[in-house]
């Protein structure tokens, strides 16, 4: 249980990290190996705890966890993971381009997932905080307030590149 505490407050903290640095005026290239740390840090406790997605009855699919397409038929928590590994797909696969430029051939396998970034992170944030919601016990429209929250999240973010990026 502290572990998936430990990742909650990891998912949080990359979730507040553009506000905190807007609002301090952090050099955007400053202040991105620390998100890239909690990224990392997230992405592999969250895989420890979790495991990659999917299918019943099916196990492992190749064309989901090779490439990131979901299969027909998911649960609501395997697409949540799907979501969070597409993420991870992207994560890796330019890890390993800059650590050497001939891993480049990494990209292929990642082009899905690369592609559809923006939405798997849209997906991945409006859906977990959903479930924070739900854990805490809040009633009402929380998918509005989710949808408040994941687009307050894309504007800081943006406005801390365009102020910060120095």
């Amino acid at each position: 249980m502290a572990w998936m505490r430990l990742n909650r407050i990891l998912a949080w903290a990359l979730l507040i990290s553009p506000v905190v640095q807007l609002l301090m005026g952090t050099n955007f290239w400053r202040a991105l190996p620390f998100d890239f740390a909690l990224l990392l840090g997230h992405g592999a406790l969250s895989l420890v705890l979790f495991g990659v997605p999917k299918m019943k009855g099916k196990g492992l699919s190749t064309p989901m966890l090779g490439f990131g397409i979901r299969d027909i038929g998911m649960s609501a928590r395997n697409d949540f993971l799907l979501s969070g590994y597409r993420i991870a797909m992207v994560v890796v696969a330019g890890m390993l381009v800059w650590a050497h430029p001939l891993l480049w051939m990494t990209i292929p396998t990642a082009f899905y997932s690369i592609l559809r970034l923006p939405v798997s992170i849209i997906e991945h944030l409006y859906n977990a905080i959903v479930y924070a919601f739900k854990r805490w016990g809040v009633g009402g429209r929380t998918s509005d307030f989710a949808e408040l929250i994941v687009t307050a999240y894309f504007l800081l973010s943006i406005a801390n590149l365009v102020v910060n990026y120095k």
